[in-house]
């Protein structure tokens, strides 16, 4: 694919400029920056949004700088102050580099995705805005438009209100104040002020409680008991690319009456649970965070995590099911609170018996669009057994390569991708969860999703260990 790359700017007006202590999601996500430092890469958000035919360079400029006027979040730099505390600023005004490549018109679609590749493949240095702009265009018409964006500036509900907004300013060329794409945004530095506020700390003293009963009810081990050495990169990520996985997640919340998350939800800790021998399993799970009006409003990242727990022995598949779901949904409910309270919680929380909880399981299951977000209608007629069974041939597995430094020891990412499969993601410590076992459960996740279908009265663990019996020695 040629391309013949040039470069523009785009102007931005906001409405002030200001400095600001960070909100609790940024202070959360801030950890994050530190433990991967200074290759944080992988914490850039990246979008891309097709141009209505019509529009020209200036339109695409033009919304541009409507949007960065319009979102603060993506006109703030950050910054640490003398005493080593994050800081925001807000610019007012100024000015943004777009790349511009040219390409044939077969390869738009290629083009894209290479550049959103190359856009977010190295970390935003912290004086640097926290967008990257650019676009492509054929015989000089733009197609699309790509936005890399650091995730201190944006999460992904976030961004994606920004498509919108991006696709609204795209369709209406005159700069009116009455033409805006929804209500008055509210900006992180609004949020951060909010939270410092005396409900704001109300609201966090209720969620610190929340966290405090919960992770008592946690196993001291949540993992295996491994020995050996680890990779020289000692968190390594492995990925599972699953039709089968997709189809059965669909059938049994069909049959079971839940939405598609909380069948994944359930498995994977009933799934934790029997390899390390517990009773129930202890998961800190990323909640999104707009739950309420107000904060469908709110601009910048908010997610944040929360434990939940959930008893998987004796339990049938069904139970697990909504138990799994109500669990979630009360942990997202207490998912906002000021880190720095979290942090002494942890350093002096002990569970019931004296032990320390294990933390380190953590989840982030985002089927939150499409038609896996709600309970379906019936049992979809894709969906018969023969054909998710089959379907397990198609699976994909691949490696994803290696951190050195990572400030979670499991982490199990999954999401709806095109094509009607589930894309799966495990990293974990190899010096805990040997890179062999990471695929094993991925393999072993796909096993119990597919073994579960029509077995309302088996006990969830006890299939567990049907899945492990009929494993092949080849898998």
């Amino acid at each position: 694919m040629e391309a013949n790359r040039s470069v523009s700017t785009v102007h931005f007006k906001g409405s002030r400029s200001v400095v600001s202590g960070l909100t609790w999601g940024q202070q959360w996500m801030w950890k994050a920056v530190v433990a991967h430092a200074p290759n944080y890469q992988h914490l850039n958000v990246t979008r891309t949004v097709e141009v209505a035919s019509g529009r020209g360079i200036d339109d695409v400029q033009m919304a541009l700088g409507r949007l960065l006027e319009r979102h603060e979040a993506l006109r703030t730099r950050f910054c640490v102050d003398e005493t080593e505390v994050p800081r925001q600023t807000v610019v007012r005004e100024g000015r943004i580099p777009i790349e511009i490549y040219e390409v044939g018109e077969d390869d738009v679609a290629t083009a894209s995705d290479d550049i959103a590749l190359r856009l977010s493949d190295r970390s935003f240095t912290l004086p640097e805005l926290p967008v990257r702009v650019a676009v492509v265009t054929a015989r000089g018409v733009p197609r699309r438009i790509v936005l890399s964006v650091f995730h201190l500036a944006a999460d992904g509900e976030s961004s994606n209100v920004l498509m919108t907004d991006l696709t609204h300013f795209l369709s209406t060329r005159e700069r009116t104040g009455n033409d805006l794409p929804g209500p008055p945004v509210v900006h992180p530095v609004d949020t951060a002020l909010q939270e410092s506020s005396p409900e704001g700390e109300k609201r966090s003293r209720k969620a610190l409680r929340y966290w405090e009963k919960t992770i008592s009810r946690f196993p001291e081990r949540a993992l295996p008991p491994v020995c050996g050495p680890h990779r020289v990169l000692r968190f390594q990520e492995f990925s599972m690319r699953s039709k089968s996985m997709y189809l059965a997640t669909r059938s049994l919340a069909a049959r079971y009456g839940v939405p598609a998350w909380s069948v994944a939800l359930g498995l994977s800790a009933v799934l934790l649970a029997a390899k390390s021998g517990n009773d129930g399993c202890g998961l800190i799970l990323f909640s999104h965070n707009r739950l309420d009006k107000r904060a469908g409003t709110e601009s910048g990242t908010l997610v944040q995590d929360a434990p939940m727990f959930l008893r998987t022995a004796g339990e049938r598949l069904p139970d697990v099911f909504r138990n799994a779901y109500r669990a979630a949904v009360f942990a997202s409910m207490h998912a906002r609170y000021d880190p720095k309270g979290l942090d002494d919680l942890l350093r002096n929380s002990t569970r019931s018996d004296g032990g320390r909880a294990d933390l380190s399981c953590t989840v982030n299951i985002d089927l939150s669009e499409g038609e896996l977000a709600d309970i379906p209608s019936d049992i979809p007629a894709s969906c018969d057994q023969v054909e998710i069974q089959n379907a397990v041939s198609e699976t994909v597995m691949g490696a994803e390569g290696g951190f050195a430094h990572e400030d979670m020891s499991f982490f199990l990412k999954m999401w709806k991708e095109d094509g009607d499969r589930l894309r799966v993601h495990l990293r974990a410590d190899t010096s805990r969860t040997p890179e062999e076992e990471i695929v094993t459960f991925l393999r072993d996740l796909e096993r119990l999703t597919v073994a579960a279908l029509g077995r309302e009265e088996v006990v969830a663990s006890e299939l567990v260990g049907t899945v492990e019996r009929f494993r092949s020695p080849c898998s």
